[in-house]
């Protein structure tokens, strides 16, 4: 450990002070704070290379090149958005040490999200019609959910589907989806509906899809019939309606109506 200088401290004191503040202030673990040791010994070997940091040459610059320089050597974008959260966390702890100005950590540049850039992606007819069929039978499997609870309306078809699968499980399970033999915890009933799922896709024959397009599929096929944004937010079970309103991008009929003239004409 090297001892710290007239004009600072060392940046082994500068880790460990940190890491003493993220267990003690903030609880974390110790996978999660050797995440944070990593990222900040990156950041102060970079600008001190030295080993000795001199608080008063620091710039905010020196955040922004360190990011530019991770990102670039980073592709994936969960892990710039965790260099970017712990840097951010850094900045904060050495405001309020007084070793930089407030405000730095809001002003780090952000990573631009891609959410509901692209359309939701159902299934189309054909592959509706294919997985439907491949639950056809009275085997339990092919009579076989988020983790929000919501009450909605009961459809007769699917009231008729779940009274046979009931029946022909031959007994009285507490729960509609439950898996037929122990244990019967939370976990493994979730693991079983998607399990059932799983195996219905593959025989038929969706292999380019997963079981969170029967969510888009529902709401595509809802928001081009006519249902509003609420209707198909209640639904889902979104907490908001903004989350919603990327299935706006799918409303044909209305885009239509709003869509300009190409210049020139037609094409």
């Amino acid at each position: 450990m090297r001892s710290p200088t007239k004009k600072g401290v060392s940046t082994s004191d500068v880790e460990s002070q940190y890491d003493a503040y993220l267990l003690k202030e903030r609880g974390l673990s110790r996978p999660t704070r050797n995440l944070h040791h990593h990222v900040v010994h990156r950041l102060l070997s970079a600008r001190f290379p030295s080993g000795n940091i001199d608080w008063s040459r620091i710039r905010f610059s020196d955040f922004v090149q360190f990011l530019t320089s991770e990102f670039a050597r980073l592709r994936n974008r969960a892990t710039q958005t965790a260099w970017l959260m712990i840097l951010r966390s850094f900045v904060r702890y050495l405001s309020h040490k007084g070793h930089v100005p407030p405000g730095w950590d809001a002003a780090l540049p952000s990573i631009a999200t891609r959410k509901h850039i692209s359309l939701p992606r159902g299934l189309s007819r054909e592959q509706v019609r294919a997985l439907w069929s491949a639950s056809e039978g009275r085997r339990p499997r092919n009579l076989r959910e988020t983790y929000r609870d919501r009450v909605l309306p009961l459809p007769q078809d699917v009231g008729q589907a779940m009274a046979t699968y009931l029946d022909v499980q031959g007994r009285h399970p507490t729960h509609v989806f439950e898996p037929r033999r122990p244990p019967f915890t939370e976990q493994r009933r979730r693991s079983h509906v998607g399990n059932s799922m799983r195996y219905l896709f593959a025989s038929a024959g969706i292999t380019d899809r997963g079981l969170h397009s029967l969510r888009h599929t529902a709401a595509t096929a809802m928001v081009n019939g006519g249902a509003s944004f609420k209707d198909v937010s209640d639904v889902l079970g979104h907490k908001s309606i903004t989350t919603t309103l990327v299935y706006a991008k799918l409303d044909l009929k209305s885009l239509m109506q709003v869509a300009l003239p190409w210049p020139g004409g037609a094409r």
